[in-house]
């Protein structure tokens, strides 16, 4: 809720802060361990910069924790999350970012990830305005839009129109006529995709 009384406050998405590292033997064994953030925050670590909304949101979490900046052993400061990523994958040393920002790096296995406590590693991002403020059309379609997004919903969308298109694909084939299955695939995948796409303009 806004402290504000005169603003409208709507969360929208809930984000987590986890902490990267290199893939190597020494955090890999440090990930078998049940409570190994007093370790991790020894090693050199890349902050962002002074004003980012990530560092206030970490600098929150690590007092939650009980680390204590002074002792944290900074090596750089810098304001682009690809940077931080690829300087930690690099080895450099590690760092506090979006758990959505580095979810590709993980997944491909270039970065080890860590979580906070279950009390300290959340965050919710706001649509914020004046409660007397009039909302213009577009606004009040956007903001509905983004209350109602759904991940899973748009992943069925995508799947399903892949699937129809390839069922007309072989339909097509079948009678030796031009554009199959692949074709025809593509086709219903685009569509959907420009679909889906309006709903942000």
């Amino acid at each position: 809720e806004c402290e504000d009384e005169h603003l409208e406050c709507i969360p929208f998405y809930q984000d987590e802060l986890v902490v990267i590292t290199p893939v190597t033997e020494h955090f890999l064994e440090l990930r078998k361990k049940s409570s190994p953030m007093s370790e991790l925050f020894k090693e050199p670590i890349i902050l962002r910069e002074k004003g980012s909304g990530t560092k206030k949101a970490a600098d929150l979490f690590l007092e939650k924790e009980g680390i204590s900046k002074e002792n944290l052993q900074v090596v750089a400061y810098m304001n682009d999350p690809e940077a931080i990523k690829n300087s930690v994958a690099a080895g450099l040393g590690i760092s506090i970012v979006s758990k959505k920002a580095a979810e590709n790096m993980i997944t491909e296995k270039r970065l080890l990830s860590f979580e906070f406590s279950q009390y300290t590693n959340g965050r919710k991002f706001y649509i914020i305005y004046k409660k007397d403020y009039l909302l213009k059309p577009f606004i009040s379609t956007f903001i509905n839009y983004i209350q109602e997004f759904n991940a899973v919903s748009i992943f069925i969308s995508l799947l399903l129109s892949v699937v129809l298109g390839g069922l007309l694909g072989m339909e097509r084939s079948q009678k030796h006529q031009a554009a199959g299955v692949r074709t025809c695939s593509l086709v219903g995948l685009g569509s959907a995709l420009i679909i889906l796409t309006n709903g942000f303009i």
